[in-house]
């Protein structure tokens, strides 16, 4: 649709105005211009012997060197892939990238626990699939292993047709709740190249809108929205555009926009109950979160303020709160342990952190935007997220202007 072009192309723009580091490393997994020519009569043959390769891969550590080998798609022809012809390699990838996700989660680098579809159990077995945490090799990292598969996968999903066969999908989404934020990036450009049209050219009659397990994994758009969720809208001052081009500490930036607002809803009839216990995950809208600003805190000192009204529970931190507590991690398990926030609200309340902590920081407000509007292009792409995303769209009426102005 239009409206997805448009959002589309504002994340290439917050990409471009990464920093030049960050653009070079991007830069890597982008075919050259111009390179690999006169491959073509023999991209079949170097496809097959990269799938070779890497499915002969005799260790994790040597898994993880051949996928590192294809830095651009251009240097196995100028042919798409057929995923079909790539099962092997992709169980065997999949199944790296399920080793890393639990290793991840034993190690405490994922801030949110999985949810379980994430991490199923393979061909029945009865042993849980956090014990194969320990069959990852010795000596091969789980976060340098995890991004040379995102990036193998991105790489390959950009340039594939057939991707309704992709079962990585959960996979990627427990990433989504790394510490590290390129781990971040890399899982939601996964996402991204799963509902993209291949990069090559191809007659549009030879292309038909494939439905993948993103249509079927309800759970995944719950998370994509709440990356949806920005510092508020145009009419409180946080104007698309001045949020990526304004300098670190801007004056002309609201300052609420590095508070923190958060709000979840509990059921009456569960209020005896443990935090944890079964509650409806809601986390504020970008428009709604700084509304709670006139509303009178339980305290008036500057620490995190929850209260509870009735059903709902609000945690309130103000900017010199958020910045003393030093990171992203050290803020939110500590809003989670003082203020009992239930598992199903745990990742709308860690986006919320993010984006109250990177508010100072030019750099982290673009990581920010270019994050949000990823997951905008994934969630306008995906059909079975049309009429939430009419709702969105119904709340953020101005966003489609700021699109289109940030491209300009």
């Amino acid at each position: 649709s239009r409206r997805g072009q448009r959002v589309a192309g504002a994340a290439s723009v917050a990409r471009a105005m990464r920093t030049a580091a960050e653009e070079a490393a991007l830069a890597a997994d982008r075919p050259a211009s111009g390179a690999g020519a006169g491959v073509g009569s023999d991209s079949a043959e170097r496809q097959a012997q990269f799938r070779q390769n890497v499915s002969g891969a005799p260790s994790d550590s040597a898994l993880v060197l051949e996928l590192g080998k294809l830095r651009a798609w251009d240097t196995l022809g100028d042919a798409q892939a057929d995923l079909r012809d790539w099962t092997a390699v992709l169980d065997r990838v999949d199944s790296l990238l399920e080793r890393c996700v639990t290793r991840l989660d034993r190690d405490k680098q994922l801030l949110v626990q999985p949810p379980p579809e994430s991490l199923p159990k393979k061909d029945g077995a009865d042993k849980s699939v956090t014990a194969l945490g320990a069959e990852l090799e010795k000596g091969c990292d789980a976060v340098d292993a995890a991004k040379a598969c995102l990036r193998f996968l991105g790489l390959l999903l950009r340039n594939a047709r057939g991707k309704a066969i992709f079962n990585s999908i959960d996979r990627a989404a427990a990433l989504l709740a790394a510490s590290d934020e390129e781990l971040v990036d890399l899982a939601l450009g996964v996402l991204a190249a799963v509902v993209a049209p291949p990069q090559f050219y191809i007659h549009p009659q030879d292309f038909d809108y494939e439905h993948t397990k993103l249509e079927s994994e309800v759970y995944v758009g719950k998370l994509l929205m709440c990356f949806a969720q920005g510092w508020g809208n145009r009419a409180q001052g946080f104007e698309l555009r001045a949020c990526v081009l304004e300098p670190d500490n801007s004056q002309r930036l609201p300052e609420a926009g590095a508070e923190l607002h958060f709000e979840f809803f509990k059921h009456s009839a569960e209020k005896q109950d443990s935090p944890a216990s079964g509650t409806a995950a809601v986390g504020l809208s970008s428009a709604s979160s700084q509304s709670s600003q006139s509303q009178p805190s339980a305290s008036s000192g500057g620490g995190p303020v929850a209260s509870q009204e009735g059903s709902t529970a609000r945690i309130h931190c103000d900017a010199a709160e958020v910045q003393r507590a030093g990171s992203v991690a050290a803020l939110f398990h500590r809003l989670v342990t003082e203020h009992g926030v239930p598992v199903e609200h745990q990742f709308a309340l860690l986006q919320r952190v993010k984006l109250a902590f990177s508010f100072p920081s030019r750099e982290l407000r673009v990581r920010r935007v270019h994050q949000r509007l990823v997951a905008l292009t994934v969630l306008l792409s995906v059909e079975a997220h049309t009429l939430m995303m009419s709702v969105y769209f119904q709340n953020e009426p101005e966003l489609t202007r700021e699109l289109a102005l940030i491209q300009k």
